[in-house]
């Protein structure tokens, strides 16, 4: 049977530099941990602590108690708990892979701290209490210091890192992208304001190409490259803390395509204006309309799938058998292309290229996804 409620015992004393409330990559510890347990199942969260600070940085729907109260509550329950001392820190999977319990408790780990053991005997003269000497995979870290802390943290970050990334992505944009992500997660810059100033920045890029003219094309190049690396902080930053939603996946990808038309019709504009009208126009249109079929197709197919949306952080695994090429042509690993043909002077062999291109990807994603049976 799952345990249905759970025990966070806070087991820090003063004077050790942190506690429930220390922030862990922009959310309290406490948080984390309340999380982790409600993602592994658990209705009902019990913090018990003597620090009232506790209650300011823990969720108001959880119930922080004092130790006294923790007696009457045991008193009058014969639910079985989950216990989680407030000393560690559970990676997500911990608490779904112990396995169904029969015991009035069930410990995730061996206790680390004197005060630990004091709860321990405690529980004891309640009922029956099993220890799960080994938790999964390693998945449980004791916090001794701010070092360990640390380490959580570069544990975290890490995960944030997509399978599907190009090599020039996790070469260069998530090391970028991570290390903003890093300063802002402890402020209170919410995913979907990085989404709107971002595309605020792409349209601009994306405006600088209209008139034709070199430094303003490199200028808009630059830019738009500078745009495709923050593009990632948005995803990092929401998952980083819960803060992930449908509007916000929505508005991640819409914005995106609107940078990308901007783009590519001041890419057109700009070379019909350098160049003439044929055969730029035609490419130009071909490009934008690679572009907007893409979306119109991902968009279909996502309204009618839970398994999310296509090219916003995630992906096709669902949805094709061939989800690696598709996701990788859908990155944003032109803008270096992009770059470089601006420094050449040569950005009419960008719009050559994904005047064929673009069609081309358009026409392949269809192709996939009618045969996986998604449109």
């Amino acid at each position: 049977m799952q345990p249905l409620q759970a025990l966070v015992i806070d087991c820090f004393e003063g004077g050790e530099g942190v506690s429930l409330c220390t922030p862990v990559a922009g959310l309290p510890l406490i948080m984390r941990q309340i999380i982790t347990l409600k993602r592994g199942g658990c209705s009902d969260v019990y913090v018990v602590t003597k620090d009232s600070s506790v209650r300011n940085c823990a969720p108001s729907e959880i119930k922080c108690i004092d130790p006294d109260a923790l007696e009457r509550i045991l008193r009058g329950c014969k639910e079985h708990f989950l216990v989680l001392w407030g000393d560690t820190f559970p990676l997500e999977g911990t608490i779904r892979q112990t396995g169904a319990v029969s015991d009035d408790f069930t410990v995730l780990s061996k206790p680390a701290r004197p005060a630990c053991n004091k709860w321990l005997k405690f529980m004891q003269g309640f009922g029956t209490v099993h220890i799960i000497d080994e938790p999964p995979d390693g998945r449980l870290k004791v916090i001794n210091s701010q070092n360990d802390l640390q380490e959580i943290e570069t544990t975290l970050f890490e995960k944030l890192i997509s399978p599907t990334d190009s090599w020039l992505t996790k070469k260069i944009n998530r090391r970028v992208s991570l290390w903003l992500t890093r300063k802002l997660a402890n402020t209170f810059i919410h995913p979907n304001e990085i989404t709107l100033l971002n595309f605020l920045l792409g349209i601009i890029a994306g405006t600088m190409f209209f008139k034709g003219a070199y430094f303003l094309s490199l200028l808009g190049a630059l830019l738009f490259l500078a745009s495709s690396v923050i593009d990632g902080c948005d995803g990092e930053l929401a998952r980083l803390r819960y803060q992930t939603s449908k509007l916000g996946g929505w508005l991640d990808v819409v914005t995106d395509n609107i940078v990308h038309w901007v783009l590519f019709t001041g890419i057109t504009v700009g070379c019909v204006k350098q160049y003439g009208l044929f055969p730029y126009a035609l490419f130009g249109a071909l490009l934008l309309g690679g572009s907007v079929g893409a979306f119109l197709i991902s968009s279909t197919v996502s309204a009618s799938s839970d398994n999310g949306l296509l090219f916003s952080e995630s992906t096709l695994g669902t949805k094709t058998k061939k989800p690696e090429i598709i996701d990788k042509l859908a990155n944003r690993d032109f803008a270096y292309l992009l770059l470089a043909l601006a420094l050449l002077n040569k950005i009419h062999w960008f719009l050559i290229a994904g005047g064929v291109g673009a069609p081309a990807f358009a026409g392949y994603l269809y192709y996939l996804l009618i045969h996986a049976g998604e449109a």
